[in-house]
């Protein structure tokens, strides 16, 4: 089967919950139940979906909205 690789980059504000979107788009349980700690930089959440009888690889970058 063809795999094709998708790259979504999640950036915005610290406490926007970029990180909670990202763990649910991942498929991860518990999304809500987590106690808030910030990103440190780069997380990359990878994921398999198929549409349409493809099957993608989806790189989430949950980027930290803190920059200084």
């Amino acid at each position: 089967m063809y795999s094709n690789t998708l790259k979504v980059l999640v950036i915005g504000p610290e406490g926007a919950g970029k990180t909670a979107i990202t763990n649910y788009l991942a498929g991860k349980s518990n999304v809500l139940d987590v106690p808030y700690r910030p990103t440190a930089g780069v997380r990359i959440v990878e994921t398999e979906k198929e549409l349409r009888n493809k099957s993608y690889t989806i790189e989430l970058w949950d980027v930290s909205g803190r920059f200084w």
